[in-house]
């Protein structure tokens, strides 16, 4: 009996050994703690997000990229700049004619500036597979947010997020001078297939509707963890 090889993602450092210091983790140990806080309803027809399936199935999707090194910006005579506590960490800026100067005036406003690190890791996908690259959306940093986008990581392996940052947060009371800290999640990384479905869109059938309203009463079957008891059914 033969077995497919499991399809594998594969990290690296050009940096030796950097990898053990730093790498990409699972999307679940970076559940925001306004999250973690929330508590869950024992019985009521209006759960909170947390009875909600989206909601534990995002964070539990993918990889997020940590910040490595300790990362100051700040504002000096009108221009931005940046610094780290060792050279080998380096950061560059896009111009703004390369992406602010295309966006809508009121983002526009707000874009301090787009900058993206020379990260040290490098990571392959297999064939079939690339990166959908996301913001860390619940998060809610206040300093900057990761530009979304689709890494081709079965031929570029490079991981840049492009951050932008927030031109509000950066005022007279902190001096025009904010430190981001060592560990800072900076995106979310999910694999997704290179070939994406075709859509179809049909009239309701029997089928459609027999499958619809089985899958309501399994899932109104419980007051709690009723989403997630009912995927695990295999009904269909």
């Amino acid at each position: 009996m033969f077995f497919k090889k499991k399809e594998k993602i594969t990290i690296w450092s050009v940096i030796p050994g950097f990898e053990k210091l730093t790498c990409l983790e699972p999307a679940k140990k970076y559940i925001p703690e306004w999250f973690k806080k929330i508590q869950q309803k024992k019985y009521s027809d209006y759960n909170s997000v947390k009875n909600c399936p989206s909601f534990p199935w995002w964070f539990s999707q993918g990889y997020v990229l940590p910040l490595w090194c300790d990362l100051r910006v700040y504002i000096k005579d009108n221009d931005v700049y940046w610094s780290t506590p060792l050279d080998t960490f380096q950061f560059v800026f896009h111009t703004k004619d390369q992406f602010e100067d295309y966006v809508p005036e009121h983002i526009k406003e707000d874009i301090l500036c787009i900058m993206k690190p020379k990260c040290p890791l490098r990571i392959k996908t297999p064939e079939g597979w690339r990166l959908q690259q996301l913001p860390m959306f619940y998060d809610y940093n206040e300093v900057f947010s990761a530009l979304p986008g689709i890494v081709p990581a079965s031929r570029l392996f490079e991981l840049n997020p492009q951050l932008a940052f927030k031109k509000k947060y950066f005022t007279e009371k902190n001096d025009y001078n904010v430190v981001i800290p060592k560990g800072t999640p900076l995106a979310m990384y999910v694999p997704i297939p290179e070939k994406p479905l075709e859509l179809e869109v049909v009239e309701e059938t029997p089928e459609l509707k027999k499958l619809d309203d089985l899958q309501m009463i399994s899932i109104n079957t419980k007051f709690k963890y009723r989403w997630r008891d009912h995927i695990k059914k295999k009904l269909f």
